[in-house]
């Protein structure tokens, strides 16, 4: 079973409209395309978004664990 893959896009606070930024829509775009758990943006100034990304992580790595436990069980038969 392959690892969770989570792509985390920081400094939100600083894109611009100029261009040059990787977009929420590109980045979400991009997360499919290489078969990530989620895609999730944060940004410094935010303590929110910085909170909402660990504990996505830890959520995600807890899905996974439990994931794992249960192929052991099927394949220990416990």
């Amino acid at each position: 079973m392959k690892k969770p893959i989570i792509v985390v896009a920081t400094q939100t606070d600083t894109r611009s409209d100029l261009g040059g930024d990787v977009s929420t829509e590109e980045g979400q775009r991009m997360a499919k395309e290489i078969g990530a758990e989620r895609y999730l943006e944060c940004s410094c100034s935010d303590q929110q978004s910085v909170h909402s990304v660990f504990e996505n992580v830890v959520l995600t790595a807890l899905k996974q664990r439990k994931r794992m436990g249960n192929i052991f069980r099927r394949v220990l038969g416990r």
